[in-house]
C-alpha cells in the first residue's frame, strides 16, 4: 500500500504547481487594483496543503523504489521550502502576519516561480536524466552548452588484432551497462534495487531476484528486457532513455549464452568473431583522398526518414558512415536513397535487411564506398562483380547470407578488395582464412584450444 501511494506522486505534484501559476497569473492581472487578493491568498493555501501532500508522496516514493538519498535531496528539500513559501505567501497577502503583508507581492510571485523551477528541474533530472534535454542536441550545442558527455562514455576496445585475448566483461560489456545503464543502475542510482556497476551487484540482482542466469537467456532477465517491445513498461532502457543498438544486444546475448564470465578472453568463451565486428575500429587511413563537400541537412533527413542512422565517419571529415541495423524492413525502394548522397558513404552497414541480389545495381553507384556489411541477407552474389566499379571498396562482410559457391569467382579480379567475410555460409566445410590474389577471404570455424573448463557440466 505504501508503495501504491508512493507512485501517486507524479499525478500529485502537478496539482500544487497548477495553483501556484494560478496564483501568480491573477498576480500580474491584479497588480495595480489588489482586488483579487483573498483568492490570490487561497490559491497559495491550496498549493501549500497539497504540496506538503506531493512531498510525503515523494518521499514515500524514494523509499520503495530504490532512489539514493544523495540523489533526491536537493529535489526533496527544494520541494519543501517550495511549499512552506506558499504558506508565507498566504500569511502574507491574506495579512494575517503584518510583516510579510509588507513585502511586495512581485516580490512573493518572483520566489515562488524560482521555487517551484529548480524543485521542477530537480524532479525531471530524477525521472528522465541530467541530460534529458541536452541529449537530443547536435554535438556542437552540447559542447557549447558544457554538455558534451563523449568524455564520460567507456568505449569498447576490440581490434582485429587482439579479438580473442580481449576480456569480454571489461571490455565488451562493461562499457555498453555504463554508457546505457548507470544513470538507473549506477553507483548513485538503483531503481528496483538493482546496480550493474559492479560484478558483485550484478550477481545480487534487485529487488525481485537475480537477473543473470550464465548459459540461459531465457531465464536472465537482464537480457530478456532488453529485447521487450519498447511499449512494455518491463523494457529497458526505459523509451525515453538513449537505446542499446542491436549490435551491443548481440553482445549481451553472446556473453551470457558462454558463461556470463567477469575474467574469461573472448577466445577462452568462444564467442564468435561475428559478434565484435561492428565494434572493430574503422581505419581512416583506408579512407579515399579527396573528401566531398558537406551533404545537405535535407538529404541526411531524407535518408534518416528511410530508415537509416547517419553519422560522420569523424570530426575531421565529411565522408558519411551509414547503417540500416535498426531497420530490418529496409527495402529495395529504401536503399535508392542513398543515392541522395552517393559520393559520401564509406560505410555503409545493410544487414539483417530484407534486401537481396537486386541491390547490387545501387550500391555499383557508391564510388567512395570502402566497407559494405551485408550480414544476414538473402544475398546469393548474383550480380556482385558489379561492385568492382568501385574502387575504393575494400571489404565486404557476407556473414550468414545465401551466397552460392557458383558465385564464388566473383569476388575476384577487385582492384582494392582486401577482406571478404564469409562465416555461416555454405562454406562451412572451410575454416581459417584463404587469399586469392589481393583478398584474403575468412570463413571461420576456428579451432580453439581445449581447456579443462570444457569438461564442466552446468
Amino acid at each position: 500500500m505504501i508503495e501504491f501511494i508512493g507512485r501517486l506522486h507524479p499525478l500529485i505534484v502537478h496539482l500544487p504547481i497548477g495553483f501556484i501559476l494560478f496564483g501568480v497569473l491573477l498576480q500580474v492581472i491584479d497588480r495595480k487594483k489588489a482586488a483579487y487578493n483573498n483568492i490570490i491568498a487561497l490559491a497559495y493555501l491550496a498549493a501549500g496543503v497539497i504540496a506538503l501532500v506531493a512531498c510525503l508522496t515523494g518521499y514515500l516514493l524514494y523509499r520503495t523504489e530504490g532512489f539514493t538519498y544523495a540523489k533526491v535531496m536537493g529535489h526533496l528539500w527544494w520541494a519543501v521550502a517550495t511549499a512552506l513559501l506558499c504558506f508565507v505567501i498566504y500569511a502574507g497577502i491574506s495579512n494575517k502576519v503584518k510583516a510579510l503583508a509588507k513585502v511586495p507581492n512581485g516580490i512573493y510571485g518572483i520566489l515562488v516561480v524560482l521555487f517551484v523551477s529548480i524543485t521542477g528541474h530537480l524532479g525531471g533530472n530524477l525521472t528522465h536524466g541530467e541530460d534529458y534535454l541536452t541529449e537530443p542536441l547536435p554535438a556542437s550545442v552540447k559542447k557549447i552548452l558544457g554538455k558534451d558527455l563523449k568524455g564520460k562514455e567507456m568505449a569498447i576496445k576490440v581490434n582485429d588484432s587482439n579479438w580473442k585475448e580481449t576480456q569480454v566483461y571489461p571490455a565488451l560489456i562493461q562499457p555498453i551497462f555504463s554508457n546505457k545503464c548507470y544513470s538507473c543502475h549506477g553507483e548513485r542510482d538503483q531503481k528496483g534495487e538493482l546496480a550493474l556497476h559492479t560484478q558483485e551487484a550484478i550477481v545480487k540482482g534487485g529487488e525481485n531476484g537475480a537477473v543473470l542466469e550464465p548459459m540461459n537467456l531465457g531465464k536472465s532477465k537482464l537480457y530478456q528486457y532488453l529485447i521487450l517491445p519498447k511499449e512494455d513498461e518491463k523494457h529497458m532502457p526505459p523509451k525515453d532513455k538513449t537505446q542499446l543498438t542491436k549490435e551491443e544486444i548481440s553482445l549481451v546475448e553472446a556473453w551470457i549464452a558462454h558463461g556470463a564470465s567477469f575474467e574469461k578472453t573472448v577466445g577462452e568463451m568462444k564467442v564468435s568473431k561475428d559478434v565484435l565486428l561492428p565494434f572493430f575500429p574503422k581505419e581512416e587511413d583506408n579512407l579515399p583522398k579527396e573528401a566531398p563537400k558537406n551533404a545537405s541537412k535535407e538529404k541526411i533527413e531524407r535518408l534518416k526518414q528511410a530508415g537509416f542512422f547517419v553519422e560522420n565517419v569523424s570530426e575531421n571529415t565529411t565522408f558519411l558512415s551509414v547503417s540500416a541495423i535498426n531497420s530490418p524492413g529496409l527495402t529495395l525502394e529504401d536503399l535508392n536513397t542513398v543515392l541522395e548522397v552517393p559520393n559520401h558513404i564509406v560505410y555503409l552497414n545493410l544487414s539483417n535487411t530484407k534486401i537481396n541480389d537486386s541491390c547490387m545495381l545501387v550500391l555499383a553507384k557508391l564510388p567512395n564506398l570502402t566497407e559494405l556489411d551485408l550480414r544476414n541477407t538473402a544475398i546469393t552474389g548474383k550480380g556482385i562483380d558489379t561492385l568492382k566499379v568501385c574502387r575504393n571498396l575494400q571489404k565486404i562482410n557476407l556473414s550468414g547470407t545465401a551466397f552460392k559457391k557458383e558465385n564464388f569467382d566473383l569476388l575476384t579480379g577487385f582492384s582494392n578488395l582486401k577482406k571478404v567475410i564469409l562465416y555461416s555460409t555454405i562454406f562451412s566445410d572451410k575454416k581459417g582464412t584463404e587469399t586469392v590474389g589481393k583478398t584474403t577471404f575468412e570463413y571461420g570455424n576456428y579451432d580453439l584450444p581445449f581447456m579443462v573448463t570444457d569438461t564442466i557440466v552446468y
